[in-house]
């Protein structure tokens, strides 16, 4: 089975999104972006890199 990479804009929606005000209401949420992979290979490991040790500068875009 073929899975699709994950791309840019599929990150910049969610981040969007959890922006919003749509969203104001949403708190302690994880949201996979993984293409389907998780809901094709159930159970699978998957190794995530640690960023939280990482800082991170980001431009507004507002």
């Amino acid at each position: 089975m073929n899975v699709p990479w994950v791309e840019a804009k599929d990150v910049a929606n969610v981040v969007v999104f959890l922006s919003s005000e749509k969203c104001r209401f949403v708190t302690g949420s994880k949201y996979v972006l993984d293409a389907g992979f998780s809901s094709k290979w159930p159970g699978q490991v998957i190794l995530i890199p640690d960023f939280t040790k990482t800082v991170y500068k980001i431009k507004s875009v507002l």
